[in-house]
């Protein structure tokens, strides 16, 4: 997903590497129209085109001996697929207007936000070209996903945001931290990383507290606290259990797609069960399918 990090990992990749002190290139396949990026990426030659003035070296060529990112991989143009695939299976490439094949050596890396399966049956990406370039997969779950990261990836955070402002913050108070554990994180480590950086800039103290997040934090903690007014500890724990087991059923949609099948052997249950619990929290199989 967007804001999981990809980038890192692959700059990370890179620094861990033999090829660590060679250049490391980062593409972003959606951003350049069609005409216009495959001369970044491969070079041109003097007069190749109208605006040709001169010889280009091409990003591929720029990063010989190092590694190159095609971020968003599945936004790259069908017929530039092609052309990369003859690169990564010959490591040659001819520059625009020119008859000279130039040898290259870079580690591939590519990422893509978008559901592989989906774009290769929609002709948005090519079997080949994915089959070559999917080598060794790297799965980047969801910050909500592993949510155990969010205290050590919070606090590195609050050290960074309050390093550039000059501010002596150096603790995430726990009613924030509960708070930041409990949330979704649509927008996954880059949210977490906006979110840390608006509080330090509010703060005024030398601890993160609840009135530094963004308003919506502040509102879901009121909301949670609301819910239990007027409740018996019995009524409570009730509601706690349902809410928990409403959670529990939409992770297992999620993780099995809708398949009740599925969901019923992991969650121990009979199919005729799930489909009652279902039913009760208004869940329907086929939104997730």
């Amino acid at each position: 997903e967007s804001g999981t990090g990809k980038e890192l990992i692959a700059r990370s990749i890179h620094a861990r590497s033999k090829r660590k002190t060679k250049p490391f290139i980062a593409v972003n396949c959606g951003a350049f129209p069609e005409n216009l990026f495959e001369a970044e990426l491969f070079g041109y030659e003097k007069g190749a085109f109208t605006s040709a003035s001169q010889k280009k070296i091409g990003l591929l060529e720029y990063a010989d001996t190092g590694t190159f990112f095609l971020d968003e991989v599945c936004e790259l143009p069908y017929n530039l697929q092609t052309k990369l695939l003859r690169v990564l299976q010959n490591k040659e490439l001819r520059r625009l207007g020119g008859n000279e094949l130039n040898q290259i050596d870079v580690r591939w890396i590519s990422a893509s936000n978008r559901n592989v399966e989906d774009s290769l049956k929609n002709n948005l990406l090519r079997d080949d070209f994915y089959y070559r370039l999917n080598v060794i997969n790297i799965h980047l779950p969801p910050l909500r996903d592993r949510k155990d990261d969010i205290k050590l990836i919070g606090e590195y955070f609050l050290k960074n945001s309050a390093k550039s402002v000059n501010k002596n913050i150096c603790e995430i108070s726990d009613t924030v931290m509960e708070v930041l554990y409990n949330y979704n994180w649509p927008g996954n480590v880059r949210e977490l990383e906006n979110v840390i950086e608006r509080a330090v800039a509010f703060s005024k103290g030398d601890k993160l507290e609840l009135n530094d997040l963004p308003e919506m934090f502040q509102n879901k903690n009121k909301n949670l606290k609301q819910s239990f007014q007027n409740l018996t500890l019995q009524q409570a724990k009730q509601k706690a259990a349902g809410d928990a087991e409403k959670e529990f059923l939409i992770f297992l949609l999620e993780k099995h797609k809708g398949n009740v099948t599925n969901i019923a052997k992991e969650a121990g249950m009979t199919r005729r069960n799930t489909y009652i619990l279902l039913n009760k929290y208004n869940l329907d199989p086929l939104d997730w399918r």
